[in-house]
């Protein structure tokens, strides 16, 4: 079953750092597909690594940024890139977790919105 719409993942579960499932639901990104700002591709690669604010990992652990960060490139090669800022909404938390690609030397960064 694909995980890929149109304009958003669709809705996944994975694991909490408790072993909770919790549902996380990608939220539409702000610059259509064929903005040059949609350039992203949140490929992680030994100079460019998936690194996590501490809120994040307290809130949501490690399993669900990676799981983001995984469909994220799947969605980013389906439209030929992405805009740098993805958002998802987890189950049981009022926080958002999001998953920001800095480009070229950069890093791909999975913070709290209260991170940045």
């Amino acid at each position: 079953m694909p995980t890929i719409s149109n304009d958003r993942i669709k809705p996944f579960t994975a694991e909490d750092h408790h072993g909770q499932l919790r549902t996380v639901t990608h939220r539409r990104q702000e610059p259509s597909f064929d903005d040059p700002a949609s350039c992203m591709m949140f490929e992680e690669h030994v100079t460019k690594p998936l690194v996590m604010t501490e809120a994040a990992i307290d809130a949501f652990g490690e399993r669900i940024p990676v799981f983001c960060m995984l469909r994220l490139q799947e969605f980013a090669e389906q439209h030929g890139g992405i805009d740098y800022l993805q958002t998802f909404k987890v189950s049981g938390s009022t926080e958002l977790l999001w998953l920001i690609d800095d480009g070229e030397g950069g890093a791909i960064t999975a913070l709290l919105p209260s991170d940045y």
